[in-house]
């Protein structure tokens, strides 16, 4: 995990997010800007909040340093697609995730 991302998970678990939580906000927040690059910060939270995130406001430098995470690794330049980032930035198993029993 970068720096970025780190800060990102960071900042979203004082916004009340669990890891595994964490996991399905970045990859609908990255999903959503993948699809509308143009996309203000209002629009894009409450089109999260049509996904079920309506409880978790994000900011802008959240937001920002999202982006960042998605930049610093090169990803696009590597041809990844938003999910495949997601996969390679917020791998499950760093949390410990794939050992818990539902």
């Amino acid at each position: 995990m970068n720096e970025f991302a780190e800060i990102v998970t960071h900042r979203l678990e004082e916004k009340g997010l669990g890891p595994g939580e964490i996991e399905g906000f970045v990859r609908c927040v990255t999903v959503t800007i993948s699809d509308d690059n143009h996309i203000g910060l209002e629009k894009l939270n409450r089109r999260l909040g049509w996904l079920g995130w309506d409880t978790v406001d994000l900011d802008y430098q959240t937001l920002q340093l999202i982006i960042a995470s998605f930049e610093a690794e090169d990803l696009v330049g590597r041809g990844y697609t938003p999910f495949q980032w997601f996969e390679h930035t917020y791998n499950p198993c760093q949390y410990g995730l794939q050992d818990r029993q539902e």
